[in-house]
């Protein structure tokens, strides 16, 4: 079964996506135009670290994507910080325009944030996508983020120790001490 990880081949209509940090957010901003300002202002957009703007065009169509993320010289840089736009995107296809410092790991969090957990509920028909980054292996992270169950990656190395107690989807099994009484006490 092929595993949908949302990662396509680059376009042009694809969505820009801009990482923009405080530092560099004024000289960024004098390149836009007087509309995407305004916006900006108007929403208190200041490209804090997480802090998503959804830019529309003229039409009110979603034209561009800014997001904020730590200074180029930050002690602490969170490199899957990037992941977050998986889940604040509406649906459609995305590029990196403006790429982060890391594009790779940006582009890994974003298709590590669009699993979602559907053995028992149906996936969402429609989530954002994105484009390879130049540069950037597209093969190999579809091998990483196609894994069918993430939160098994640790376990593989380092098994989880068995519980006494069955996990909900397991049925219940034959046990040799069925209808037993509590263990003999010996004097």
């Amino acid at each position: 079964m092929a595993v949908d990880i949302g990662l396509d081949e680059g376009t042009r209509e694809a969505i820009p996506i801009d990482f923009v940090d405080a530092g560099d957010w004024e000289g960024y901003a004098a390149g836009l135009p007087e509309r995407a300002r305004a916006f900006a202002r108007a929403c208190g957009f200041e490209a804090k670290p997480g802090q998503s703007l959804l830019e529309p065009g003229e039409n009110g169509a979603l034209e561009r994507v800014l997001f904020g993320v730590e200074a180029h010289g930050a002690r602490q840089r969170d490199p899957f910080l990037a992941g977050k736009l998986a889940t604040l995107l509406p649906p459609g296809v995305y590029r990196f325009d403006r790429a982060a410092a890391d594009p790779e790991a940006a582009a890994l969090a974003f298709l590590l944030s669009r699993y979602r957990f559907s053995r028992y509920v149906a996936p969402k028909a429609e989530r954002a996508r994105l484009c390879a980054p130049k540069g950037v292996d597209a093969a190999r992270l579809a091998r990483i983020a196609s894994t069918r169950r993430p939160t098994t990656w640790g376990r593989r190395r380092f098994p989880a120790p068995r519980s006494n107690s069955p996990s909900v989807t397991e049925r219940p099994r034959e046990s040799s001490s069925a209808g037993r009484c509590s263990p003999r006490i010996s004097r």
